[in-house]
């Protein structure tokens, strides 16, 4: 009886649990909203001791529910607007969003214009047609590596639950791109070109920087797309803005006149006015005509949402960041061609200085150090050897003794043999005294080219407040300027769904079209935002490559200037070196004692080195031997071990 009611117990609960799934669905259906603010029901006590916390997840989570307005909300959010057109199809709305995100990356599918088209101004599709639209965007889907299931049937009857996850899947491909720096090729590209006219480049900068990135290959589709001149017009009120974006919703038209033709912008320079002032009185007649049959509680909402766009003042605030790209792409022109004519002038002069050969200072330290120690060894051996043994002969020759006679016996010509011994000791004497004043002759003009060496050093070219001051004039503020703007429209989102609840159709519309004119001035400022950081990079690698160039050519001046006063005194040296190098040779060839004595230090030299290889080369013997017997040891102690194991019959092999 007790198994039985532990039983029913668990069976109540998991029960409970499954109610408790299907209200948290039942909440997202309802309301989309609402999924992040339902709480998420817990598992029973009998099945949180059975199961683990990631397998009780598993069951309370709710699936993922999609309908038709969430995908049609998706795809205006993403600057589809086609999607908000109420006159199209639904089949149009969903299928024509999704081509239109694909053809950012496959703007010609296999070589085609995409097939698409939309039923308007009479135009009707037969069900071949829309087979053919949907096989050719089930193959993009395949080329764009999407493995979501689905089907032709159900692209045709717009399964929400099948077409949901594939608009996702391409919008999300449209976030990345967004992101990528290579998308912006438009815009990026035109900071590698020279452009020698100033007025041609800043209206090829106006004409990329006001196309949309993103959109820059969605021509392909043939679609009557929403154009957002209408939200760079400073004169244009909150009144004829709302009632342009509510209008094409229901119409998928425009009345406000485009200044894109054929994908490329008619005004390529600043103008806050775009269009007459007919143009707009035209949709003010239209906007109060609505405006009168408005109830109450609608036009107050109605007028909330046009204080919202004026206090917005987008299209003024847009106009001030434009000017301000204008005065960033104008300085970047002027600099670019300023480091253009001075890199070409710093090859002429780099030509000349190629040809300069300076001279090494450690090398010549080297040299004049060597000869003046030179002179004092042979002065050594002079004094302490030749002279004295000399001096010694001539006294023991004056003494009727020769020391180097085996018998010491006197000679008749020892007086002689003494003069000449005599003579050689002046003639020594007087050559150990030049060898302290020869050298002294290389003091002057050595102690010239070392000042010559440090007035050099001391003069090279460091970076001075001007190669620094090289990028204060750049409008690092830009990027925040445009962050701050987006705020402010994420602000006006926020006031937004902060208004009183929707009284009928027309204040949902326009609703709507104040979202939809939202999303597109954040959907521009995003895209400005990367070309302002694109910009200010292009701008900061310029002034870097401006620093070096001008350090280059400060440099290579400097190498000029100091080129001629070197060589002179290098030749003065040089001359002196040579006769003084000269006398040190002959001297050093007459002095047997010092060259006796030198070679003895070169062979004592020779000799340790020889022994150091041979006891480096012993060590590297040693340890090959050593790894050659490890290794050997190891295949013994592997064989014994192998041959330990019993055989079939038991007997050890």
């Amino acid at each position: 009886m007790a198994n039985k009611q532990k039983k029913k117990q668990a069976k109540k609960a998991a029960q409970q649990a499954q109610q408790s799934a299907q209200n948290v669905v039942e909440i997202q259906l309802g309301s989309p909203s609402s999924q992040s603010s339902a709480p998420s029901p817990q598992p029973p006590q009998g099945l949180r001791n059975r199961q683990s916390p990631q397998q009780a997840q598993k069951i309370i989570a709710p699936p993922k529910v999609y309908n038709h307005e969430i995908i049609l909300n998706a795809l205006s959010d993403a600057g589809y607007h086609r999607a908000r057109v109420t006159s199209l199809s639904l089949y149009d709305r969903i299928l024509g969003g999704i081509c239109w995100a694909m053809s950012m990356s496959y703007p010609k599918p296999k070589g085609k214009q995409w097939w698409f088209f939309e039923e308007v101004d009479g135009a009707k599709k037969n069900d071949k047609e829309r087979q053919a639209e949907i096989t050719q965007m089930m193959q993009v889907k395949s080329d764009i590596h999407c493995n979501l299931n689905a089907s032709n049937h159900d692209i045709l009857n717009m399964n929400p639950q099948v077409v949901g996850p594939l608009v996702d899947f391409v919008l999300a491909r449209i976030n990345n791109m967004v992101l990528d720096k290579n998308a912006f090729f438009t815009w990026s590209g035109l900071f590698v070109c020279r452009y020698d006219n100033r007025p041609t480049f800043l209206e090829e900068h106006f004409y990329a920087l006001r196309i949309f990135n993103t959109n820059q290959y969605s021509d392909a589709i043939r679609m009557l797309k929403f154009d957002h001149s209408i939200i760079r017009d400073d004169w244009v009120t909150g009144r004829q803005m709302l009632y342009e974006y509510a209008n094409y919703s229901r119409t998928g038209r425009r009345t406000f006149p485009s200044t894109v033709a054929d994908g490329y912008e008619i005004v390529r320079r600043p103008n806050p006015e775009l269009v007459s002032a007919a143009v707009r009185d035209k949709l003010d007649i239209l906007m109060d005509t609505i405006m009168n049959s408005l109830t109450e509680r609608t036009h107050e909402n109605v007028l909330a949402m046009i204080d919202l766009v004026d206090e917005l003042r987008f299209a003024v605030r847009l106009s001030q960041i434009e000017i301000r790209f204008y005065q960033e792409c104008g300085a970047f022109h002027k600099m670019y061609s300023q480091f253009h004519d001075e890199g070409s002038a710093f090859l002429k002069t780099n030509a000349v200085a190629y040809e300069i050969n300076p001279s090494d200072p450690i090398k010549v330290t080297e040299c004049v150090e060597d000869i003046k120690e030179r002179f004092q060894i042979l002065n050594k051996y002079l004094l302490g050897n030749e002279i004295v043994e000399k001096e010694k002969r001539s006294r023991n020759l004056r003494q009727n003794y020769d020391e180097y006679d085996p018998l010491g016996y006197y000679h008749a010509d020892n007086s002689h043999r003494a003069d000449v011994l005599d003579k050689e000791v002046k003639k020594l004497r007087l050559r150990a005294m030049l060898c302290n004043e020869i050298p002294k002759e290389l003091d002057p003009v050595f102690e010239a080219y070392n000042n010559l060496q440090k007035k050099k050093e001391d003069s090279f070219p460091e970076p001075t407040e001007e190669h620094i001051g090289l990028f204060q004039d750049i409008d690092y503020a830009l990027v925040d300027d445009i962050t701050f703007l987006m705020t402010s429209v994420t602000n006006m989102l926020d006031e937004l769904d902060q208004l009183p609840p929707i009284v009928d159709k027309i204040d949902y519309d326009f609703r709507q079209a104040t979202r939809a004119y939202a999303n597109d001035c954040h959907n521009i400022l995003s895209d400005w935002y990367w070309k302002a950081r694109i910009l200010k990079e292009e701008r900061r690698n310029l002034h870097r490559k401006m620093r070096d160039l001008r350090m280059d050519a400060k440099i290579v001046k400097h190498k000029i200037f100091f080129a001629k006063p070197e060589s002179t005194l290098l030749m003065k040296l040089n001359g002196v070196l040579g006769s003084v190098t000269y006398t040190l040779k002959r001297w050093e060839t007459e002095s047997m004692e010092f060259k006796i004595d030198w070679a003895s230090k070169i062979a004592a030299k020779e000799d340790r080195e020889a022994k150091e290889a041979k006891i480096k080369e012993e060590k590297r013997l040693q340890a090959l031997e050593d790894a050659r017997a490890a290794k050997q040891a190891k295949i013994v102690k592997s064989n014994k071990k192998g041959s330990g194991k019993k055989g079939r019959f038991g007997k050890r092999h």
